[in-house]
């Protein structure tokens, strides 16, 4: 059974390995979704990406990237930096409830995309996933609720990033919702909520 006291422990222990350093912790790790999230897919193909290879992927979206450790794997990354601001850096696939941060984030990366289309190059149609608020999530992943409206699904454990994908795609087929980015913003209000009424945000 999936323990979220047992993920935060062994997530824990991997920051312990820099003691000199001051990290952030999760606010929270669920094994269900506590509101319905949503998730920005810029390509029908697997998303994530060694972020090493940013350079090289000038389509790809920086959030997308995951670290990929010495051993090839990738492993889930809760605690951030002192010195850089969360929420930065997920290692796995961002998501928000309709907040002003899913807004913004949507709306920024569908302008890229409308720019690129415009100027003749060849690009995938994105696409926005919606999971609804209880929906279970497999012993492969976990959800991290990392700061105010920002969450990310993450392996629960050490995988290559083909696995990490696989379970990512494997999950979203069999409970997310998918449409247009266009539909998704005609159907959900710009202010529907602020990124910190969490209570609202929850509660949808």
């Amino acid at each position: 059974m999936f323990s979220p006291a047992k993920h935060a422990r062994s997530l824990r222990n991997l920051s312990a390995r820099t003691p000199q350093r001051r990290f952030f912790s999760p606010l929270a790790i669920h094994s269900r979704f506590p509101a319905t999230l949503h998730y920005y897919r810029r390509a029908n193909r697997p998303s994530l990406f060694d972020r090493k290879e940013i350079g090289n992927r000038p389509q790809d979206l920086y959030d997308d990237g995951v670290e990929v450790a010495g051993d090839g794997l990738v492993y889930p990354k809760v605690e951030r930096d002192a010195r850089r601001p969360p929420p930065l850096e997920s290692n796995g696939a961002t998501l928000f409830p309709n907040t002003f941060s899913m807004q913004e984030f949507t709306r920024n990366h569908f302008d890229e995309f409308l720019d690129l289309k415009d100027s003749g190059e060849t690009v995938d149609i994105p696409r926005i996933y919606t999971i609804p608020k209880g929906t279970s999530i497999p012993e492969s992943l976990i959800l991290i609720y990392e700061h105010l409206a920002w969450f990310s699904l993450q392996p629960s454990r050490g995988m290559s990033l083909q696995d990490l994908n696989r379970s990512l795609d494997d999950f979203f087929d069999s409970a997310a919702t998918k449409e247009s980015v266009e539909s998704w913003l005609a159907s959900h209000p710009f202010d529907a909520a602020s990124d910190n009424a969490e209570e609202a945000w929850k509660n949808v």
